[in-house]
This record gives C-alpha cells, sequence and structure tokens, in this order.
C-alpha cells in the first residue's frame, strides 16, 4: 500500500505545476516581445501591450516562475533563491513590475490617443 501524500508533498506539487505554467507563460510573452518590431503585441485577456511592456511581463513570469521551482524543490535540489523568510520581497517586486508597465502602457495609449482626437 503506498505511503499516504502529505500537505507538504501536494503544496510542492503545486508550486512545481506554477512554476511550469508561468515559465511557459514569461517565454511566450518574450517571444511575443522579439517578434513585435515595434508594433503592439496581443497578449491574451491583457489585450494590446508595446513590446517593452510585453517584455517585462515574461521577465516577471519567469522570475516568479524560477522562485516558485527553487522553493518546490529544495528539499531535493539546491537552487539559488531569495531566503524563505524573504519571500514577500519576489511576491511584491514582480507584480509591482508587471503591474507598473502595463499602467505606463495604458497611460501611453490614452495619452496618443488624447494627443491625436482634438482639432488643431
Amino acid at each position: 500500500m503506498p505511503a499516504p501524500v502529505g500537505q507538504a508533498e501536494v503544496v510542492r506539487a503545486l508550486g512545481i505545476c506554477l512554476a511550469v505554467l508561468l515559465g511557459a507563460w514569461g517565454l511566450w510573452a518574450l517571444g511575443a516581445a522579439r517578434r513585435a518590431d515595434g508594433a503592439p503585441v496581443v497578449l491574451g485577456r491583457l489585450g494590446r501591450v508595446s513590446g517593452p511592456t510585453s517584455l517585462t511581463l515574461g521577465l516577471a513570469a519567469l522570475a516568479v516562475a524560477y522562485h516558485a521551482l527553487a522553493y518546490s524543490v529544495a528539499p531535493w535540489i539546491k537552487l539559488l533563491a531569495a531566503p524563505a523568510d524573504l519571500w514577500w520581497v519576489v511576491a511584491i517586486m514582480a507584480p509591482g513590475a508587471a503591474l507598473g508597465a502595463l499602467a505606463l502602457d495604458r497611460r501611453e495609449v490614452r495619452r496618443s490617443r488624447d494627443d491625436g482626437a482634438g482639432p488643431e
């Protein structure tokens, strides 16, 4: 009879799954930024974003994916990661970079739309 699966193993498995999904999305966003050549990039539900914003989103997703993987496989493999007691730094910095890039991108679109809409 197999040993029962503990809560720690379930959390580790979820962390690995999260890392794989975020990593794949991050690589996709980086590829989209690379292919953009200055044109807007369509990132699913996020809509149209600039190439630099797509790059920032991809790098932020890859950073979170790496740390999720490093924390999840820590009992088996030692990877370089932020100390476990500083996980909140990763949890704030990556979404902060992503949200900041999206906000600035939306602001730029609004500003260019307002500048072009007025009579001259």
